[in-house]
């Protein structure tokens, strides 16, 4: 079963659609489990402020590279 937003992006940019075919193809739960205890502060945060979802920023890097972003120039 697909969440709101896949359900409204398959609508807005199609089924066929590159980014749509890449979240058919990887487990991002199976993903999310390696990425576990990736940033020191996930587990225990010891006061400090936690990270920031690490699947969420994979997916951003992802993204990125797919589109050749890069923050140098």
């Amino acid at each position: 079963m697909d969440s709101f937003f896949l359900t409204d992006a398959k609508i807005r940019v199609g089924d066929n659609n590159q980014l749509m075919k890449l979240a058919k193809l990887i487990d991002w739960s199976e993903l999310k489990c390696h990425l576990k205890g990736f940033h020191k502060n996930e587990i225990n945060p010891q006061g400090c402020q936690v990270g920031y979802d690490l699947l969420k920023m994979f997916k951003a890097t992802l993204l990125g590279q797919c589109h050749h972003l890069s923050h140098s120039s």
